[in-house]
């Protein structure tokens, strides 16, 4: 395969910025996390808020393997590093997250915290590097494929892992009759979309859209698109609730209705043709955001702002995206600082890992 060189389009960019905030948002009404959704009063306005908002942000993670898929379907470099310097930070990020713990009284120092501490248990960084390095493997499909084949290939996984998952995660939810051994995905169901199958459908779908070129689509249709999508799944979610179904599986991420949203999304802001170094710059602490923002959500007194005047609730929950965000990116920054000269070091050593898959 011919390697192409890749260069940070800015209307992407700025995606990542905000499908990362929107990750913020979805911990912020987390019911055990920011616990938004657990503390709004029932039928107020700000309920419908909340409700709107986590139907907004949910396609979050999606959109990143979906860009994922985009753009490393034409490419079958992978580096060892990399996946070497997404555990590092984690296990960094934890190990420090633990000692900020003890400094503050709330835990004990001691040796088995220490190590368990020290142990990657990531559920997106697992997925995400498996998928890193398994998709050169998946690219070589994809390119021997025309066109039509891809096209196929796509239908055909969104429909065996996506509609028949969800069909099985409603008559489950709703009916109460067990999906056991009747998944697509395992035994025991879709897990809610976290797995590595609905990722590797979602990066499928990326590449097509990069491949078939399918994201010269006007930018009206595409909004009335994802303002379909989002008045759905925002009456879908809210009916769910108020029927107290055990979980509300609009939020599943193999739902369709979340996967075209993300797509939608995506094809919209990669028609921005911008260039910006800000935007560029900025997106590069969305992985640290990730990891960071958690630890902060107790902080953001949202119990003072949820049940408040409605304004108030949405400006309180775009500052605080936006807040963690940036304050991600300095914590990025220093982070860079500190490690760059090890990684740099043992990245020729580690590189020996030959992730390539070259084609004759």
């Amino acid at each position: 395969m011919k390697k192409i060189k890749q260069t940070r389009e800015s209307g992407v960019e700025l995606l990542r910025i905000l499908a990362m905030m929107g990750v913020v948002l979805l911990h912020y009404n987390n019911a055990t996390m920011g616990q938004a959704l657990a503390l709004v009063q029932e039928g107020s306005i700000n309920q419908y808020i909340v409700y709107f908002v986590e139907n907004l942000c949910v396609c979050g993670v999606n959109i990143y393997i979906l860009i994922s898929g985009y753009y490393m379907c034409m490419s079958q470099k992978r580096t060892a590093a990399k996946v070497f310097e997404l555990f590092l930070q984690v296990i960094l990020f934890k190990i420090a997250f633990y000692f900020m713990s003890i400094y503050m009284g709330l835990n004990q120092f001691s040796v088995r915290d220490l190590f368990i501490n020290a142990i990657p248990n990531n559920y997106y960084l697992i997925l995400y590097c498996t998928l890193f390095i398994i998709s050169p493997y998946i690219n070589i499909v994809l390119m021997k494929l025309s066109n039509v084949q891809l096209r196929n290939l796509m239908v055909c996984l969104f429909v065996l892992f996506s509609v028949w998952t969800i069909a099985m995660d409603v008559m489950q939810n709703s009916f109460g009759i067990s999906s056991f051994g009747l998944s697509t995905v395992g035994m025991y169901g879709t897990q809610e979309g976290y797995t590595i199958v609905n990722f590797i459908l979602v990066y499928v779908i990326g590449a097509y859209i990069r491949i078939c070129d399918k994201d010269k689509v006007k930018r009206g249709a595409l909004l009335v698109v994802i303002a379909a999508i989002l008045l759905i799944m925002t009456g879908l979610s809210i009916f769910e609730h108020r029927m107290c179904y055990a979980s509300v599986v609009t939020w599943n991420y193999n739902n369709p209705l979340v996967i075209v949203l993300s797509a939608c999304w995506f094809i919209l802001f990669k028609n921005i043709r911008m260039r910006s170094r800000i935007v560029n710059e900025l997106a590069k602490g969305s992985f640290t955001c990730f990891l960071f923002h958690g630890a902060f959500l107790a902080y953001l007194n949202i119990p003072l702002f949820v049940n408040g005047n409605p304004i108030k609730l949405a400006l309180h929950m775009f500052c605080c995206s936006l807040g963690l965000y940036l304050l991600s990116y300095v914590v990025y920054k220093v982070y860079s600082l500190c490690t760059n000269w090890f990684v740099r070091l043992v990245s020729p050593f580690i590189n020996r890992i030959n992730l390539d898959v070259n084609i004759q």
